[in-house]
């Protein structure tokens, strides 16, 4: 991870009673080249609990970056985030 900026995302629910658009928090991560194979250099995040989890990191490697393995548990709306830092 190399960077990282705050925001909010419009987002179409499709579950059944959704609202047609939901507005809600999250983190774009920037990752270096040749990280992310397809697409744009980076990673939306909107989980809050994962984004609670990585904002202390980025805040605290802002002078070099780091790599990372997310590992995802369960499913949604319970679904959790695993946290690696990798050498």
């Amino acid at each position: 991870m190399i960077a990282s900026n705050d925001g909010e995302i419009e987002i179409h629910p499709k579950y059944p009673g959704a609202p047609p658009v939901k507005i809600i928090k999250a983190l774009r991560v920037l990752v270096s080249a040749g990280t992310k194979p397809l697409g744009p250099p980076y990673w939306d995040i909107t989980s809050q609990t994962l984004i609670a989890t990585i904002k202390p990191l980025l805040a605290a490697s802002k002078v070099s970056p780091f790599k990372c393995r997310l590992t995802a548990h369960g499913v949604a709306p319970s679904k959790r985030y695993s946290l690696e830092i990798l050498p």
